[in-house]
């Protein structure tokens, strides 16, 4: 018996995932279990298969209900797969045993990277010699990485994260920063950090090129009279 299940082709296809290739797991997971409720397929990865009951004779029809949903749930998680994890899945026997086995491998692969990704959030801090400017995004890197782990920061905690990862030389400017910290945009402080680094490079271009002759000069006088050097 075959079964109407969920909605039509064209909306199907539209409302699809992405095909998953090994990254970003939990947010492919999520999606998947959306689109696959909305085909009312989710139910069979959620609950056991109905055990079979010579006294019911209606139990035959649920268990072949259960076996085309989840014929159907296998089949359209194995198709929202790469080719390569295609071919490593689909000796899978049901969608539960799939979900299951993915979220195995995957889930606990992200959670080590999440652990690994906060470490260096916590221990990141600026050095001299570098460009802030790129080491700022390299940090931004990083606050990406742990909201794709669902650990999302706050735009203003952004903020005051960078200036206080600031290297020493720009202590004076951090503390510029932080008495505007409330009224400052992630966007605003990325303008400002150019800006100041722009400066301070032609700072330093000024001051190698500057002639000689302008160097502050120290006259030192030697008097031979004692009395006149006491005086």
């Amino acid at each position: 018996m075959m079964m109407n299940i969920g909605t039509s082709g064209s909306d199907e296809a539209s409302a699809r995932p992405e095909r998953f290739f090994g990254q970003n797991f939990r947010r492919w997971q999520q999606r998947m279990k959306f689109w696959l409720t909305t085909l009312g397929l989710f139910s069979v990865i959620e609950s056991d298969p109905p055990s079979p009951d010579e006294e019911e004779p209606a139990r035959s029809v649920v268990i072949e209900s259960f076996k085309q949903k989840d014929y159907l749930c296998h089949g359209r998680i194995l198709s929202a797969l790469s080719d390569a994890l295609f071919d490593v899945y689909c000796s899978t026997s049901s969608a539960k045993e799939l979900w299951k086995s993915l979220d195995k491998k995957y889930n606990s692969k992200e959670s080590g990277l999440e652990k690994y990704t906060v470490g260096k959030f916590l221990k990141f801090k600026m050095v001299e010699g570098k460009s802030v400017v790129e080491q700022t995004h390299e940090f931004q890197i990083l606050i990406q990485g742990l909201a794709e782990g669902d650990m999302p920061i706050p735009k203003k905690l952004q903020v005051l994260s960078i200036i206080k990862k600031l290297p020493p030389s720009w202590e004076d400017f951090g503390m510029t920063l932080k008495h505007r910290r409330g009224k400052i945009s992630l966007d605003d402080l990325m303008i400002v950090l150019n800006i100041e680094e722009e400066h301070q490079k032609q700072h330093k271009d000024d001051n190698k090129t500057m002639p000689i002759d302008f160097a502050p000069k120290v006259n030192v006088v030697v008097s031979s009279n004692k009395n006149k050097f006491k005086n």
